[in-house]
């Protein structure tokens, strides 16, 4: 501090004038260190007003594009959007026990295709898109959702021509049902239409009620009759031959000649189809469970859950031998080791039986006889939720279970999956070689067309198959077997009349194929039993996944697993 009295000395003041000169001096500066200067900031370039129009062909995921693209600006610096016209297959992959190895195998599963235009990265413009349960739309698109005027055609052959919006029917449209050609014309609100009298019909909870109402009733005349050859152990051919018929929208029931070594059940078994504790479930424990007020659902909800989470077939057993039926008031916990009797039954079937005494949904619902409706529109998820598929897809109008990221969001989020497309060869950025790798083995092989199963069966190695992200989806494949034996050395319409008489009121054969295992000696018959196209198939219009005819030398064509019936359509570029 200054001092505020002048000193009298002149030592004092000499002592006083230099801190007074100190402590007017401004303080020294500290040696500073020189300051970086930010980096200049780059100008975003802008997307020109035409922007260059390319054609690429990339995968990420379960999505499989090729088509016309362009350049992503701005955030999208680096990958390529879909933009104009292109094709795109969404696919999964679920679950198919283990038939190529002691390690898990998966099929391939397309969920839908779509063609048609695309506006920054989504579904927009005319277009047409295929579901798994062979639903058709083709018309407007807006967003990744059906909007302005499109025409839908449901599996049965119900159509529906008319006004969308938001991906439902809503506007001026014409509906017309296939079961009974019952006509709506006229405008639509949110999927349901006024009638006359004033009372509102929601279209589609009717077009489902139709279904299940047709696939319950019994209709054999259409049945058809394939043979596999046993002379010893299981019938040669047989995995291959329920395979065939699971893709092809039916049901496996399968039974045994009364001199065959092996009875339906241990063949299925011994070819590898499914684990008897595990996978298999019989009527006739179901119905005493009932008779006892006890959950009687329970073991056949276990049995589809286990079949679902690891790929094997579920089994619905009918003890219908002799021993099975006289035991109908007797709990055989070990009914899965019991071996069936030899021998044509001579007792009927217990009425207490049918299927139809326990069809329920979502436990045991009658749609597991239309395995493509089950699996492709999401039947599955209410037993497995863990495995609910989640693909930007839209939603398809009458699933029982409505989508999740669907429509425009689920195309938004698959534009953000597919941010790592980049370069030629469109790889995903950050993924590893092996991913790509079993990405890759997961689309090349898929056959040209096929919506659905598609056949195509691969193993993941070591790699989980979640990493390559490929979503998981489940795949119910049922078969129907029973214990009692049909007389050797009948035709086809000989062995399709005694089915019919022993189970026609049990189950719905139309919906499944019958699948006969013999001796070579006893087989009257090593063809297929073809009916006309129209009758086989017009009861649900399952027209996508036909099987084919039988060639001039007799063959039935099933079992074509030739590499060149399995080449893709969309092959990387």
């Amino acid at each position: 501090l200054k001092p505020t009295a002048r000193p009298r000395t002149r030592r004092a003041r000499r002592r006083f004038s230099l801190l007074a000169r100190a402590s007017d001096m401004p303080p020294k500066k500290s040696k500073e260190e020189p300051k970086e200067e930010p980096p200049p900031v780059e100008e975003e370039e802008e997307e020109p007003a035409v922007p260059e129009i390319l054609t690429k062909c990339f995968r990420t995921g379960g999505l499989l594009y090729y088509g016309e693209c362009k350049a992503g600006y701005k955030e999208r610096k680096g990958t390529f959007v879909r933009h104009g016209h292109g094709r795109q297959l969404s696919m999964a992959v679920a679950p198919a026990g283990r038939r190529l190895s002691d390690n898990m195998a998966y099929e391939t599963m397309v969920v839908g295709s779509y063609e048609g235009s695309w506006s920054q990265d989504v579904m927009s413009g005319k277009g047409t898109y295929k579901w798994s349960d062979g639903s058709v739309y083709e018309g407007a698109f807006l967003e990744g959702f059906p909007s302005g005027h499109g025409r839908l055609c449901w599996p049965d052959g119900s159509v529906y021509d008319g006004a969308w919006m938001a991906g439902a029917m809503h506007g001026r449209g014409r509906f017309q049902s296939r079961f009974d050609g019952q006509v709506f014309e006229g405008n639509f609100y949110g999927n349901c239409f006024q009638t006359g009298a004033g009372e509102w019909v929601d279209v589609l909870d009717q077009l489902r009620k139709s279904e299940e109402q047709l696939t319950a009733q019994p209709d054999p005349s259409s049945m058809q009759v394939q043979r596999c050859h046993c002379n010893r152990g299981p019938p040669a051919g047989l995995f291959a031959a329920v395979d065939e018929i699971q893709r092809a929208g039916y049901v496996p029931f399968v039974v045994a000649e009364e001199s065959s070594d092996v009875a339906a059940l241990p063949a299925l078994l011994g070819a590898g189809l499914a684990d008897a504790a595990r996978h298999c479930a019989t009527v006739h424990g179901a119905a005493l469970s009932r008779r006892r007020r006890r959950d009687h659902l329970r073991s056949f909800v276990e049995a589809m859950r286990h079949s679902l989470r690891d790929g094997s077939s579920f089994i619905l057993v009918f003890e219908d031998d002799d021993v099975g039926i006289n035991a109908a008031n007797v709990d055989q916990g070990d009914w899965e080791n019991r071996s069936p009797v030899p021998g044509v039954p001579t007792l009927s079937l217990p009425d207490e039986w049918r299927l139809s005494e326990f069809f329920s949904a979502p436990a045991f619902p009658v749609d597991i006889f239309r395995p493509m409706l089950f699996n492709g529109r999401g039947l599955a998820d209410t037993l497995v939720p863990e495995m609910a598929v989640r693909l930007g897809s839209p939603p398809l109008p009458g699933s029982a279970v409505g989508g999740s990221d669907t429509g425009a969001a689920g195309a938004r989020d698959d534009a953000a999956a597919q941010q790592g497309h980049e370069g030629e060869e469109g790889a995903a950025a950050g993924s590893t070689s092996a991913a790509k790798r079993l990405q890759a083995a997961a689309s090349q092989g898929v056959p040209v067309g096929v919506i659905g199963q598609t056949g195509h069966v691969f193993e993941a190695g070591d790699l989980p198959i979640e990493a390559a992200g490929l979503p998981l989806m489940p795949c119910l494949r049922p078969v129907v077997c029973a214990h009692g034996r049909v007389p050797d050395a009948l035709d086809d319409e000989a062995l399709r009349a005694a089915i019919v008489a022993r189970f026609g009121r049990h189950l719905p054969l139309h919906r499944t194929i019958l699948l006969v295992s013999g001796k070579a000696g006893t087989m009257r018959s090593r063809t297929l039993h073809w009916a006309s196209p129209v009758a086989l198939w017009a009861p649900l219009g399952l027209r996508s996944c036909m099987l084919p005819p039988p060639s001039a030398d007799g063959a039935s064509g099933l079992g074509d697993s030739s590499p060149a019936s399995r080449r893709s359509s969309l092959e990387p570029a």
